[in-house]
């Protein structure tokens, strides 16, 4: 039996028989978060401030233009974690110098604060479209990531993969997808693509098989037309899908579980999918 404060219980908002975990912080320590606190920082987005992006106009997008000195403050508050993006901590992580063009950067709206409410700080979020024009994908080619590309190594690279050094969003960018088999890890690639979640880059959800589903947006948006289309009128099985689509067993399960989110296919039994 382990007895929690009632102060505890009442931060975290817990409820009789409500599930709780802990996962190891150091040598002495561990945190105590809510399973289903876990499992919505991966399946729900982030608040997301207003943004500027890809301007449109007459119908077309026009292409954003920054300096070097404007991309390189851009870089420097990427390696932020968003949580820690406060007035005070970016005063501590950047020069005068710094901090003038980020102010550029906040009236262009290509930088915006955001608070939540209740929040008595604003933290400073990327605009979606300057992030997915500069900066997104960007960092695998600053730190090109140790492990060959997936076109070169057997089936099922991606499983290899995670005992490597390469970081999630690297591997998210080779395969499109990502299996995560327990919460501990769950929680850990969530904290390390909190931004990407945030602005709805990535999601996610948690399988009838206990295992996490973590794909990139747009892996979902191109495939998931041709995984559609060869589902059959009485459901068709995973392998046989994978096998149509020339797609990964688990990517097909990761498009077929973000479908049955949205309520376009359902799991009749296990890895038999229906149209709904």
């Amino acid at each position: 039996m382990v007895y929690i404060p009632s102060d505890v219980t009442n931060s975290l908002g817990l409820k009789e028989g409500e599930d709780v975990d802990f996962f190891k912080f150091d040598d002495k320590s561990f945190l105590l978060a809510k399973k289903s606190d876990i499992l919505k920082m991966l399946t729900h987005s982030f608040p997301q401030p207003a943004v500027q992006g890809q301007q449109q106009q007459r119908g077309r997008s026009q292409s954003i233009s920054i300096s070097d000195a404007e991309l390189a403050v851009l870089r420097k508050l990427d390696t932020i974690k968003y949580n820690d993006r406060t007035a005070e901590k970016l005063k501590q992580v950047l020069n005068e110098n710094e901090r003038k063009i980020l102010k550029d950067l906040i009236a262009k709206k290509f930088v915006s604060p955001f608070k939540k409410a209740g929040e008595q700080k604003s933290r400073y979020g990327i605009a979606k479209g300057v992030y997915d024009q500069f900066l997104f994908g960007k960092r695998q080619q600053q730190q090109p990531a140790q492990a060959p590309p997936v076109a070169q190594v057997a089936p099922k690279a991606w499983e290899k993969k995670l005992a490597e050094n390469a970081t999630h969003m690297q591997l998210l960018e080779t395969s499109g997808f990502l299996v995560i088999a327990n919460q501990a890890e769950a929680s850990a690639v969530s904290a390390e693509l909190e931004e990407s979640i945030r602005r709805g880059l990535v999601v996610g959800t948690r399988a009838f098989n206990k295992k996490y589903y973590i794909t990139l947006k747009s892996f979902v948006n191109k495939n998931a037309a041709k995984v559609v289309k060869a589902i059959g009128p009485k459901g068709t099985g995973v392998a046989e899908i994978s096998k149509v689509t020339g797609i990964d067993e688990e990517g097909v399960r990761a498009i077929l579980y973000m479908l049955a989110e949205s309520g376009e296919v359902s799991e009749a039994r296990r890895d038999l999918f229906k149209l709904v």
